[in-house]
């Protein structure tokens, strides 16, 4: 029987547990998958009474992906480049921290080296993402809440000019400006955004 979880915080509008339990269903695989509530500053404390022998492995949403990587497990190296983590595995006694993200970025950011992208948020998913970008793209806009997060991002992808930008300047005439745009950030987290696309009436179904 395979034990398996998403942590992190808030988690109960997670469809992880939805989307995993009924591709084991479809395979036929034993296995379950719920979600745990796993606030910041929690995760070492979890970990060491969730044994690697009892389960398979973890994924890691907000606010965790970045807590890992200082936790002291083993990293792989796309991981701990983006300094963010959002799974993981069970590696004999103990657990191994990989970065999925990235490798989904690298495989679906078939970009070409004039794209304009722009990146909404600044946080662990938005870390793997400019990380899949260096060197594919010459500049990235970020549009983010704290300015400092930046230079984060600058040491992650030094191949590629970071240009921040504040989120209370998205707008449905900003998007217009860009090939890609990847949001890294949760749905609730851009209410107000939606809101205010919808007002300068954009279409966004593209």
């Amino acid at each position: 029987m395979i034990n398996a979880a998403v942590l992190g915080s808030p988690i109960s509008h997670s469809l992880s547990p939805l989307l995993h339990n009924r591709a084991y269903e479809i395979l036929g695989v034993s296995a379950n998958y719920s979600a745990i509530e796993v606030r910041s500053g929690e995760l070492s404390g979890f970990l060491q009474s969730h044994s690697p022998q009892e389960w398979r492995g973890f994924s890691l949403t907000m606010p965790l992906k970045e807590e890992v990587i200082s936790l002291g497990f083993a990293v792989d190296e796309i991981a701990r480049r983006s300094r963010s983590a959002n799974t993981l595995c069970a590696d004999g006694n103990s657990f191994r921290a990989l970065s999925t993200d990235y490798l989904a970025f690298e495989t679906l950011l078939n970009v070409s080296s004039e794209a304009r992208v722009a990146v909404i948020g600044a946080g662990g998913t938005a870390r793997s993402a400019v990380a899949a970008l260096d060197e594919k793209v010459s500049t990235v806009d970020i549009f983010l809440r704290d300015p400092a997060k930046a230079a984060e991002l600058n040491e992650i992808a030094p191949g590629i000019r970071i240009r921040a930008n504040s989120f209370v300047e998205l707008t449905a005439n900003r998007f217009a400006d860009y090939d890609w745009v990847i949001s890294t950030v949760p749905a609730f987290a851009t209410d107000e955004l939606a809101l205010a696309l919808a007002r300068e009436g954009a279409d966004l179904s593209g």
